[in-house]
């Protein structure tokens, strides 16, 4: 993302702000931070959280149900399945969330009839989302001959 910032400040100082190079420096930048940067796995004691370019989702331990490794890291609950992109195939993050669950439920920290399972909580990424609405903005304005 700040290659294609850069590349637009160029532009802009060249005097090609509005021109269809600067467009495909910010679709492309916006395109390799999405797919590229943004997407992560975090295991921590409490939940799994998945980082994909569109959205987060925070999937605590006790909904948890079963894990799969074989096309990336797909996560079933009792919600639904949960998919990351950070996770590669056939990796290691599908045998570290194993080994952690299963130590969950050897500690008994996941059977407590007490306690409900909380759902997943799934947040947007706003910052992804207001770029890309950004990026259509200028490629309309560019489209039109015009700018705002």
């Amino acid at each position: 993302m700040g290659v294609a910032v850069v590349v637009t400040v160029a532009l802009a100082a060249a005097g090609e702000l509005m021109s269809v190079r600067t467009l495909c420096a910010l679709v492309f930048g916006l395109a390799g931070y999405a797919a590229y940067v943004r997407p992560y796995v975090d295991i921590s004691p409490g939940e799994v959280v998945l980082a994909n370019p569109l959205r987060t989702v925070h999937v605590p331990w006790p909904t948890i149900e079963s894990v799969n490794g074989r096309l990336g890291l797909r996560i079933q609950t009792k919600h639904g399945a949960y998919t990351s992109w950070a996770a590669p195939q056939r990796g290691r993050l599908h045998e570290d969330v194993l080994r952690q669950l299963e130590e969950h439920r050897a500690a008994g920290h996941l059977d407590d009839p007490r306690f409900a399972p909380p759902r997943p909580e799934i947040r947007w990424n706003s910052d992804v989302l207001v770029a890309a609405a950004f990026v259509s903005a200028f490629a309309i304005a560019l489209a039109l001959g015009t700018f705002f």
